[in-house]
């Protein structure tokens, strides 16, 4: 957060020095005779011209420049307070009680003017890139790189989606550190350099004979100053995709029963998850519960029960809401079978965390050794560098793991057959190695996705895997 408010507002440095003795005495508390300067006796009481983020100067502002055209004068912002009003012409000071160093009081006069920030375009770029500063404010991690679209060739539908992708990042830039940028002043001081497949440009307002793939963002000449506090300079380039209809990939919405423990369905979080997977089950899509939104559920007659199904920003998906129904069946923990979700491993919820460390692997080529330890560091819940640990601990939900390679003790082992997973890896995933794909947060060299084949997979009555998850990993030095 602090490097973010850095490139945004500008440090103030308060300057001081070593102090010298010239007029009035005390004694400090080893009864040492010291010399109070009286503040009277500055010689250059013109200041000249200063700056700061105030609208008027603050007393740092007045102590650097007094330090800075009186030669070891050597007054400290502590040894002084404002004695009066200040304006941006003059204001008088005068020392504190407290202060060892001075007296008195003096007041001085100077041409003040207030600074602005600087807003760099490529923030934008970077948000969009999830790299940087832009991780901080990004609005969510689906489709990192790119700025999904409805439509490629229509233009003001892009621009739609950008002023919403920018409004999304403002209102988190807001809420996480209190920069307030207005998006209409921001959107319109920008100029869009609409780039389609061939390069060539298109104006806002047109449809485009090409795919826009691209767009170059730019200030507009003579508007750099025109949000309050802030010059905005450079330029972004950002990358578009193209979202697929929401209500064409997903046509089924009554989803039928849905089972689940009495603490899941009391619990608003955990019942979105449960009813994300089964309207993706239901239409037989691989996607990632981060994708969607769940709204207005209503869980009163649990024969009859209804919820809203919506797509987070950015999403691979349009945003068109669907209604859905479905029943909902209580069941005890132990009549529950147990679903491996690897999307939701890979993305975390509202408790989980995602991948901690990287996995650790002696190849990188696909063959038993690789499934092997593969498997066993995505399982792995007892070293420190567990991968994924609140991932299967939320799944053990206190009683036992999923797998019988999992947990220390009887009471705590998974049932579920590890062997019958390595032993039928390519049966089981589709497996997809990047050797070179680095994360420099987790320390990793590659990633190896991994998608259940027909979304999901039934090991035995008991557990099933579903879902599709993208793995980092690191080749063992050893």
């Amino acid at each position: 957060m602090k490097k973010l408010l850095s490139i945004l507002t500008a440090i103030g440095i308060i300057a001081t020095t070593g102090a010298t003795a010239v007029s009035c005495s005390d004694k400090n508390e080893n009864g040492t005779q010291i010399e109070k300067k009286d503040l009277s006796t500055l010689e250059t009481k013109n200041l000249g011209k200063i700056s700061g983020q105030g609208d008027l100067p603050d007393i740092n502002n007045i102590v650097d420049a007094i330090n800075n055209t009186n030669k070891d004068f050597g007054l400290k912002a502590t040894d002084v307070d404002f004695d009066g009003s200040v304006t941006t012409t003059s204001s008088k000071i005068k020392a504190k009680d407290s202060s060892t160093s001075f007296i008195g009081s003096v007041e001085v006069t100077y041409e003040y003017k207030k600074t602005r920030s600087s807003f760099d375009l490529a923030l934008i770029e970077s948000v969009v890139n999830n790299k940087g500063l832009g991780e901080i404010v990004r609005p969510s991690n689906l489709n990192t790189g790119k700025i999904m679209v409805p439509d490629l060739k229509n233009t003001n539908t892009i621009f739609d989606s950008i002023k919403l992708f920018v409004k999304k990042t403002l209102d988190k830039a807001k809420e996480l550190a209190n920069i307030d940028l207005n998006l209409e002043t921001l959107i319109n001081l920008i100029n869009i350099d609409f780039k389609d497949t061939n390069d060539n440009s298109v104006n806002l307002g047109e449809t485009s004979k090409n795919d826009i793939s691209k767009l170059v963002l730019t200030v507009k000449e003579g508007h750099e100053n025109d949000v309050d506090g802030y010059t905005i300079n450079g330029k972004a380039t950002i990358v578009l995709g193209k979202q697929e209809n929401f209500k064409d990939k997903f046509k089924k919405t009554d989803l039928d029963s849905i089972e689940m423990s009495q603490d899941d369905f009391d619990d608003s979080y955990t019942l979105s998850q449960k009813i994300i997977y089964a309207f993706t089950k239901k239409n037989s899509v691989n996607a990632s519960s981060s994708e969607f939104v769940i709204e207005n559920i209503n869980k009163d007659d649990k024969n009859n029960c209804t919820a809203i199904i919506s797509t987070d920003i950015n999403s691979t998906y349009t945003n068109e809401p669907l209604s859905l129904k479905f029943k909902v069946t209580i069941k005890s923990e132990s009549e529950l079978p147990q679903i491996w979700n690897l999307t939701e491993m890979e993305n975390g919820g509202e408790s989980l965390t995602g991948q901690l460390e990287p996995i650790y692997l002696t190849t990188e080529e696909k063959g038993p050794d690789l499934y092997r330890e593969l498997f066993e560091g995505i399982t792995n819940v007892s070293d420190y560098d567990a991968a994924f640990p609140t991932y299967w601990e939320s799944l053990a939900n206190g009683k036992k793991y999923f797998f019988d390679n999992q947990g220390n003790s009887e009471s705590i082992k998974g049932t579920a057959s590890s062997k019958n997973v390595i032993d039928n890896f390519e049966t089981i995933f589709d497996i997809v190695i990047n050797k070179s794909n680095p994360n420099e947060e987790i320390g990793s060299k590659g990633t190896i996705t991994l998608t259940v084949k027909n979304n999901s997979y039934k090991l035995d009555y008991m557990h099933s895997i579903s879902g599709s998850i993208k793995i980092y990993y690191s080749l063992d030095e050893e």
